[in-house]
């Protein structure tokens, strides 16, 4: 697979759109037995679709969650309270690749998160098929491991992942249909969202779990490219060397049905 040559600034433009990406994406916290109270656990990507308002995740989020008896928590205006909604996902026992779970927010609970997060409007989703052979795709979460502590309270950081698809041959490898899922190299650009400084050495992915996979297009407006991102995916996970999503098309679709919209 041949990769398309991007724009000299194309990195830099990436960048700058995955600090607005970071106003849709919400960490996802659980209590702790730490003296903070609270840990870093996964990530989830707020959306709106007309005036119904959710929080996509990864399915496994919830079965490590409310299947051993453990709420999900999020940093609001009021402080970090449970996330107040319905939970539906996928059964990872009959297919344990399409690693999906949303909740349906109370509106009360949407407005709150409203007032510190931007729900990102369904207009800004699509689907992609097949994979663009570019580094034009970004993953936006927060590692469980970029964490600081002072004065006992939690300091988490989110961190931006510029990547590309993999080799078809890797997607067989694994026994994914690349119509419906994805799979992305690890780490070919990274930075710190808080310092803006390049990350030397990549956490390891614990904690992206439920985040987006975003799409950067570049159109031609006179003699000026503009830049801008769409919602492709949500991130299932993945190792030292590949990165793994599921399409957002496949959510869409039950959401379609599920919620009668």
């Amino acid at each position: 697979m041949n990769k398309i040559p991007m724009p000299e600034d194309f990195d830099k433009k990436a960048f700058e759109l995955g600090e607005k990406i970071i106003h849709h994406t919400i960490q996802l916290l659980q209590k702790s037995s730490v003296e903070y109270g609270y840990s870093p656990f996964a990530t989830g990507v707020l959306v709106q679709i007309r005036s119904n308002y959710f929080l996509f995740t990864a399915a496994h989020v919830f079965r490590d969650s409310y299947d051993r008896g453990n709420e999900l928590f999020v940093v609001t205006d009021l402080g970090i309270i449970p996330i107040q909604g319905i939970s539906r996902d996928t059964d990872l026992k009959k297919d344990n690749d399409t690693d999906l779970g949303y909740f349906r927010l109370d509106e009360p609970f949407a407005k709150l998160l409203a007032k510190s997060y931007l729900f990102l409007p369904a207009s800004k989703m699509g689907d992609l098929v097949p994979d663009i052979p570019a580094l034009q795709y970004l993953i936006v979460g927060y590692p469980a491991e970029n964490i600081k502590i002072q004065e006992k309270t939690i300091i988490t950081g989110a961190q931006i992942y510029l990547t590309t698809p993999v080799e078809q041959t890797i997607y067989d490898n694994a026994n994914l249909d690349a119509t419906k899922h994805y799979m992305f190299e690890y780490g070919q650009k990274t930075t710190d969202l808080l310092t803006g400084a390049v990350v030397p050495k990549l956490p390891k992915p614990n904690g992206i779990s439920g985040c987006g996979v975003w799409f950067v297009s570049m159109s031609q407006k006179k003699d000026k490219i503009e830049y801008d991102y769409t919602l492709v995916g949500i991130m299932k996970g993945g190792s030292v060397h590949h990165l793994r999503g599921t399409k957002i098309g496949v959510l869409v679709r039950d959401l379609q049905k599920l919620e009668n919209l």
